[in-house]
């Protein structure tokens, strides 16, 4: 289940965090961390599925970079520069190491807002990221369901063939078997022809001149 469909099946709706400003004159920027609440379908745009189904075409469908799924589907940053990809690799850069979670809150969404960048806009870019991918392993997995598919009855005909083969290698075996058994009675038919012949010869000559084959196979 992508995230989208997993936000929908939780309600439809998204918390989301935001930085508060004090109501006092006297106080100065974000005081605190409050959740306001969204509907999905604000926070989803449309992929090109089309493009994404032609990228997954390609011969290495499973080499295909992330990043390149993503733009086939149209997922672009927008003019702030702000993705869920860029909002990672801040996380994971170490310059929050040792502080805990509410303080890296304050401290990204700080950031966002000072680079006029909406929180919904990051989700936004995740939503479509995820939604890319998922249509692109959607796309995938069919083709390769598509080819073991044609795989498999590729196997059959081969299967098929074996069988004819090795039935015609059966035949050959039964047709060499049939020649030396036609070939062993014509010998003792052959024998009799020529025991007849001495036989008769005998009377006339006083050593033998027919031939008599011996049991052979």
């Amino acid at each position: 289940m992508g995230l989208l469909e997993r936000l929908r099946s939780a309600g439809g709706r998204l918390g989301l965090l935001v930085v508060t400003e004090s109501e006092s004159a006297e106080d100065v920027g974000p005081v605190k961390i409050e959740t306001r609440t969204i509907r999905v379908t604000e926070l989803v745009a449309e992929i090109r599925d089309e493009a994404v189904r032609s990228l997954a075409d390609a011969p290495a469908e499973m080499g295909v970079p992330f990043d390149d799924v993503c733009a086939a589907a149209g997922v672009a940053p927008q003019e702030h520069g702000w993705t869920v990809g860029r909002l990672q690799e801040l996380l994971e850069s170490g310059v929050f190491a040792g502080k805990d979670r509410g303080t890296i809150s304050r401290a990204v969404l700080n950031q966002l807002r000072a680079d006029g960048c909406p929180v919904e806009d990051v989700v936004r870019d995740a939503i479509a990221r995820d939604r890319a991918v998922d249509a692109y392993a959607e796309h995938v997995a069919r083709k390769l369901e598509e080819r073991a598919a044609a795989r498999a009855r590729a196997s059959d005909e081969i299967e098929a063939r074996i069988r004819e083969l090795r039935d015609a290698q059966r035949a050959l075996v039964d047709e060499t078997a049939e020649d030396r058994d036609r070939l062993r009675a014509w010998r003792s038919r052959k024998r009799a022809f020529e025991s007849r012949m001495a036989a008769a010869l005998s009377y006339l000559l006083s050593d033998p001149v027919v031939t008599i084959d011996g049991d052979e196979d």
